[in-house]
């Protein structure tokens, strides 16, 4: 039984050998593995930091719309304080009112 479990093993092992292609030059092989590794981290460190960059503006133009509401009433309520409203509203009145 132990000779047949060892000529499977011997079987086996000459299939793998012969079916997988073997690099001409192994350090081409891991050279270029070691390539492909490099490659994959740059492009997810590039990736992340676009993410970043990305976050970051979308905070900033949140911000700016915020800052551009807050402005937009504030200059609404100095027009109110300062009558302008009423003024651009006489005009139109001026037009109306003799035809009418």
């Amino acid at each position: 039984m132990r000779f047949v479990c060892t000529i499977r093993a011997g079987v086996r092992a000459l299939l793998v050998r012969s079916v997988l292609p073997k690099p001409e030059r192994p350090d081409l092989f891991y050279s270029a593995r070691r390539v492909t590794t490099m490659v994959q981290t740059l492009l997810q460190q590039m990736q992340d930091k676009f993410q970043t960059m990305s976050d970051q503006i979308i905070g900033r133009i949140d911000e700016m719309s915020t800052r551009i509401d807050d402005l937009e009433k504030n200059i609404a309520d100095l027009m109110t304080q300062a009558g302008v409203e009423e003024i651009e509203a006489a005009p139109e009145k001026a037009k109306e009112g003799p035809g009418s």
